[in-house]
């Protein structure tokens, strides 16, 4: 199966892209069977970048 994860890439002219992997994943038991759809928020004039996701986890047996 694939990682349901958040990868991370940049581009100066929305052309040529940069991919520098992975920036969400599956690395908490919260989201242990994938990180899904977000969004993102900018605050403080541009100083910090909250991040919300929906992390999956499977309870075992169902």
């Amino acid at each position: 199966m694939y990682p349901r994860a958040w990868g991370h890439a940049w581009s100066k002219d929305l052309i040529h892209w940069h991919h520098t992997g992975l920036s969400i994943h599956e690395d908490s038991p919260f989201d242990y069977h994938g990180a899904f759809s977000g969004c993102s928020l900018i605050e403080d004039e541009g100083q910090t970048m909250r991040l919300f996701y929906t992390g999956n986890f499977k309870e075992p047996g169902k």
